[in-house]
């Protein structure tokens, strides 16, 4: 009995005693990373600098509270125990441009699970590789050989929402598989898709703050993934469905059938001696990852800068008529087809492209990147190596010492002067900027003067608009990665059409 008892004091004890390291350990780590760390003296509180649970506590809506923080803070925050943020203009250039030393986060960036693709890959040498390959297939030559894609989809009468997306996904599928989703035609102009698309977005975010959960989670048997949880469910949906697509592409080449013209994967998949050295041709599980980036940015990116433009005009019938009686004045017949490189020259519809691309920011988190082997110094803070800086476009948008006013959308401020132009244009960054910036920039650009153009020429009076919201919710996103309004998860957000007899 004796021996029992003093058995169960020494179990006890241990248990004490392992309770007691844990609890020792985290206090001399929280105590180091707050007050020893190389980081230690960039401003911020004391969470986030001893833990990333911080970040997990807003769930898609952290980059709300960093703008707190800086706020709070200044101009240089830390927000999280190896990351600084940053909320200066001036400091953009140095980080994100041409030849930059700084890598991609490879935490970050992998937790989007496209290692293989060019947008994921955090080193710059293997990025210069795989975009040299890319590069020919977005250049502005190649973009406006595509407008008659675009002039097509654009002049389809179906709006909005998910119709602006459905234009994007409809160009991008036709340029990169030679196969168009024809979602314009669909009667949910592709509804599920853009489900499946947005419906990724919260496992990417648990992967970022769990990166061991990641490499458990798509180890799971593609069957299985949905009942244990449905953004698992979409993710592996969605690399299934990119893997089929290249296999698609790759069986055409080997039957030399349908091969008309070049694509993106036609062109991938081929090397004639015109690659970067060092390219090899992937195999479809690692093409996968670059037909998921093409889709996802495509239904995200511009889709949402031209539902931010069109809402916003929509909305303003000033800025309505100035856009519409510019159309006239340079396309006076309503049916006739809107050039690309005629579009681009006008000022007004220029000035409301920019406000949908300020206003809807791209990627509206931060773009981390790895301080390289010389550090680097902002703000009178050393940062070392292998520190993660990060800036926004969410801050640099809606900087108020350079745009006035900085949530209200307004073309003029575009059109004060050139000078003014150039001025706002640097904190303009919905496509990053540098060696990273989006190769697929030049089409975006296409789509948007086109199908906007088309859109407020073919229907100068007789548009109504129906909207859940107002102009004000139009900033109100959630970010995983990509930037998802709250209200696009209704099919109805955000709608419009002509009364008979009005185009």
């Amino acid at each position: 009995m004796a021996v029992t008892s003093l058995s169960g004091v020494l179990m006890s004890q241990k248990w004490y005693l392992l309770v007691a390291a844990v609890i020792t350990y985290i206090a001399v780590k929280c105590t180091f990373r707050r007050f020893f760390h190389p980081l230690a003296k960039v401003p911020g509180p004391f969470l986030p600098a001893v833990t990333k649970l911080y970040q997990s506590y807003y769930h898609g809506r952290y980059y709300l509270q960093i703008e707190k923080l800086h706020q709070q803070y200044g101009p240089i925050v830390r927000i999280t125990p190896s990351e600084v943020h940053i909320a200066d203009a001036e400091c953009y250039d140095k980080i994100y441009y041409v030849g930059t030393k700084y890598w991609k986060s490879p935490n970050f960036y992998n937790a989007l699970c496209v290692p293989y693709a060019m947008f994921g890959t955090p080193s710059n040498d293997v990025h210069k590789i795989r975009r040299g390959a890319m590069n020919p297939m977005f250049s502005r030559q190649k973009v406006l050989d595509l407008e008659g894609i675009v002039q097509e989809k654009a002049s389809k009468t179906v709006v909005l929402h998910h119709a602006f997306r459905a234009v994007s996904i409809d160009v991008i599928s036709d340029f990169a598989f030679d196969r168009c989703y024809n979602f314009l035609d669909k009667e949910d102009t592709g509804a599920h898709f853009f489900e499946m698309a947005r419906g990724i977005g919260p496992a990417l975010w648990a992967f970022q703050q769990f990166p061991s959960l990641q490499k458990l989670a798509l180890k799971t048997p593609p069957w299985m993934a949905p009942y244990l949880s449905k953004p698992l469910g979409y993710v592996t949906s969605m690399q299934i469905e990119c893997v089929r697509q290249v296999q698609g592409v790759q069986q055409k080449m080997r039957e030399k059938k349908d091969l008309g013209r070049q694509t993106i994967f036609t062109t991938l998949l081929t090397d004639n001696g015109d690659k970067p050295e060092g390219y090899q041709i992937p195999t479809a599980w690692e093409l996968k990852d670059e037909a998921y980036s093409v889709l996802v940015a495509a239904s995200d990116t511009t889709g949402n800068a031209m539902t931010v433009a069109a809402f916003n005009v929509l909305h303003n019938q000033e800025i309505y008529k100035k856009l519409v009686a510019e159309l006239e004045d340079r396309f006076p017949h309503q049916t006739t087809d809107l050039p690309f490189v005629e579009l681009e020259k006008l000022p007004y519809l220029t000035a409301v492209i920019k406000e949908g691309l300020r206003l809807s920011f791209g990627v509206i988190g931060r773009l981390p990147r790895v301080v390289p082997a010389s550090g680097a110094t902002f703000h009178s803070h050393y940062l070392p190596q292998d520190t993660i800086v990060s800036m926004s476009s969410w801050l640099m948008h809606r900087d108020p010492s350079v745009f006035s006013s900085p949530n209200t959308f307004s073309p003029e401020r575009w059109l004060i002067s050139d000078a003014e132009s150039r001025r706002l244009d640097r904190n303009l960054v919905p496509f990053g900027r540098g060696s990273r910036q989006c190769v697929g920039m030049p089409l975006a650009y296409t789509e948007l003067y086109v199908t906007l153009g088309t859109l407020f020429r073919r229907f100068p009076s007789g548009m109504r608009v129906w909207s859940e919201g107002t102009k004000e919710v139009i900033g109100d996103y959630e970010d995983f990665f990509s930037s998802y309004h709250p209200y696009a998860k209704r099919d109805d957000w955000f709608k419009a059409w002509v009364p008979e007899g009005r185009e």
